[in-house]
């Protein structure tokens, strides 16, 4: 039978009690998995962690270094002003589009 969790509790926390909470939740552990399981002193389990495409990781990883490369030549004067800001723009949309074409279990990571 499966444990159904229906009961809401409420706590009344400061800006830096909440702060730190947060900080100690674990990757893969939702906050209420990590409050149930520390105040009733259970092991916390964490969950699977999707794994990112390798396809995905390469083209952001070439977008970032087309990105350094462009602001080095703006800091050595090699390139205008108007050349980078409008090599950042298309960078801009292309890193919209690549993550607006992403799903995770079925839902966008891009709004």
């Amino acid at each position: 039978m499966k444990n159904i969790k229906d009961k809401t509790i409420q706590a009344r926390v400061s800006e830096e009690e909440k702060s730190e909470i947060l900080k100690r939740v674990h990757i893969g552990v939702s906050l209420s998995e990590f409050i149930v399981s520390t105040l009733l002193e259970r092991p916390i389990v964490k969950g699977e962690i999707p794994r990112a495409d390798p396809e995905l990781i390469r083209l952001i990883s070439k977008m970032s270094n087309n990105l350094n490369q462009s602001t080095k030549a703006l800091h050595k004067r090699q390139i205008p002003e108007y050349e980078y800001l409008t090599h950042i723009s298309i960078l801009i949309e292309q890193l919209h589009n690549l993550i607006e074409s992403q799903e995770v279990e079925g839902e966008k990571l891009w709004y």
